[in-house]
């Protein structure tokens, strides 16, 4: 087989429902020089022999069947393997437009990363209740280093870094670098990211939708965070401050962006208290959020945030310490919240 433009990597974990929409994405892509590497991670339902019925059928799909780790250690046996000269990463349950491949093609040029355009797309049960763009920048193009460092925060504080998605990158600079995502519950593509920025010289940012994110019935409603999920916050926040100021541009603009984004990442663990499935009884919630409160990096990050209205509310009572009034907020806002759902 000829060396393929592109290698998509899709990690499969229990997905045998939806597994076929993404692959008929793929399968209709107007561009067809690409790879399919289809990265079983121990799936216990038929996701597994999915994979291997679709590689029995199309040369171009390569099946490895591994123990469950997670995504980010399922991309990196992607990564291993991997022979075309760009990679894509895509979720088993998202799909792609009929013309994404043939947008990126038509976008790289010389770019050594392209961002491109996702769409939430919001299930009630299986029929499709809304979709909402998300992972949105203005389109532009950083032809310099330079350029790409300084305006790495914005997009690395309102989400379209985060993730591995909707996003195109040059293996050339993954393996000249061994760059691999690392072996933690959360951000880990977003650490992936940082590292791969580091090593770019250009970036070109389009605004195509390109992209399907299926959103299940349960997140945003009471997405259930590791238990650690404050602490990784804080390695994260901490990754980003080491990396700018690493490039010389941690100045006071990118000093409020980091601080606005940490106090709302602490703010939805507060939030994730809340979840149903976590089962807090009032001391336990109590006692962690007085942990939050209390916490230095937290106090030093109370000063000059620019947030929404409601985590701007969260942050002055952090600031004061008012743990009772922190929690009477969010059980108000939960019990509006399932009014409005009835």
């Amino acid at each position: 087989m000829n060396v393929p433009f592109f290698s998509i990597i899709i990690p499969v974990y229990n997905v045998e429902k939806y597994l076929p929409i993404c692959m008929d994405s793929l399968f209709q892509q107007t561009y067809k020089s690409f790879e399919i590497l289809l990265i079983n991670d121990g799936s216990t339902d038929d996701s597994g022999k999915l994979c291997d019925e679709y590689a029995l059928k199309d040369e171009r799909i390569r099946v490895f069947h591994c123990k469950n780790q997670g995504a980010g250690c399922a991309r990196n046996v992607g990564l291993d393997y991997a022979a075309g000269q760009y990679i894509l990463f895509v979720d088993a349950d998202d799909w792609l437009e009929t013309d994404t491949l043939l947008t990126y093609v038509q976008s790289l040029k010389s770019y050594d990363w392209l961002i491109g355009c996702s769409h939430n797309c919001y299930f009630n049960h299986e029929s499709l209740s809304s979709i909402k763009v998300d992972y949105f920048y203005p389109a532009n193009a950083y032809h310099s280093m330079s350029e790409v460092r300084k305006m790495y925060v914005e997009i690395a504080t309102n989400g379209v870094s985060h993730a591995p998605h909707n996003k195109v990158y040059k293996r050339e600079i993954i393996e000249r670098y061994q760059l691999r995502f690392p072996d933690r519950p959360k951000y880990e593509d977003l650490a992936f990211n940082n590292a791969y920025v580091d090593k770019i010289n250009s970036l070109v940012i389009i605004n195509d939708h390109t992209y399907n994110y299926r959103v299940s019935n349960l997140e945003g409603v009471a997405q259930k965070l590791p238990s650690n999920m404050f602490e990784i916050f804080i390695d994260v926040n901490n990754e980003l401050i080491k990396l700018l100021k690493s490039w010389g541009v941690y100045h006071r603009r990118e000093q409020q962006l980091l601080k606005s984004q940490f106090m709302m990442d602490t703010a939805s663990c507060i939030n994730n208290t809340y979840n149903p499935n976590l089962m807090y009884t009032f001391q336990g919630r109590y006692r962690y959020i007085k942990m939050i409160v209390e916490n230095p990096k937290v106090r030093q990050s109370c000063s000059g945030v620019k947030c929404s209205t409601f985590v701007n509310l969260i942050v002055r009572l952090v600031k004061i310490k008012a743990v009772l009034l922190i929690m009477g907020c969010y059980s108000l806002k939960h019990r509006v919240r399932d009014l409005l759902r009835k």
